[in-house]
């Protein structure tokens, strides 16, 4: 699971956000485990960085790691690189 990544070019909509989400190994399992995970606030969290890609100035961006857990969605860690 520690290997568990998903790469979306922008702009990508909430919707291929959220399948892209839903299919890492880490999410099917926790919902096979029946655990529910905060997607929604996952989803915002990658939708507010890819707004911030808008910005022509920004060359790169990427939250690593998005720690996601019952209750919310929690960037630890955030690149946003500019030219």
């Amino acid at each position: 699971l520690l290997d568990d990544r998903v790469h979306l070019l922008v702009p990508s909509d909430a919707g291929a956000v959220r399948r892209a989400l839903e299919g890492l190994r880490v999410c099917r399992a926790a919902r096979a485990a029946g655990r529910e995970l905060a997607l929604d606030a996952a989803v915002d969290a990658v939708m507010g960085l890819q707004t911030l890609c808008e910005d022509p100035r920004v060359v790169e961006a990427e939250i690593n790691p998005l720690i996601v857990t019952a209750g919310r969605a929690v960037a630890v860690d955030a690149l946003v690189a500019v030219a």
